[in-house]
């Protein structure tokens, strides 16, 4: 009877130390759950950022583009006014 009832104690203090660690395991996946949303969000947003800014980039390119192209233009116009003056 007495190795019945210590076999009996030592499974239930063995039980609740494996629920005590089955719940800090649960407490630690909500943690890093948490924490991983926070860096998907986190990353979206850099992400979006990172767009813009190329976007802007593209933009600037191409606002130079056309000004380049405008001043090509301008320099063939002024160097056949050169020629015919000449």
């Amino acid at each position: 009877m007495k190795k019945l009832e210590d076999d009996n104690s030592e499974s239930l203090s063995g039980m609740k130390n494996l629920t005590a660690q089955v719940n800090n395991l649960l407490s630690e996946k909500e943690t890093l759950q948490a924490e991983k949303a926070l860096l998907e969000d986190n990353l979206a947003f850099e992400g979006d950022e990172a767009s813009n800014q190329v976007q802007s980039l593209m933009d600037e390119v191409n606002t130079f583009q056309q000004q380049l192209k405008s001043l090509h233009i301008q320099k063939i116009k002024l160097e056949l006014q050169f020629e015919r003056k000449k």
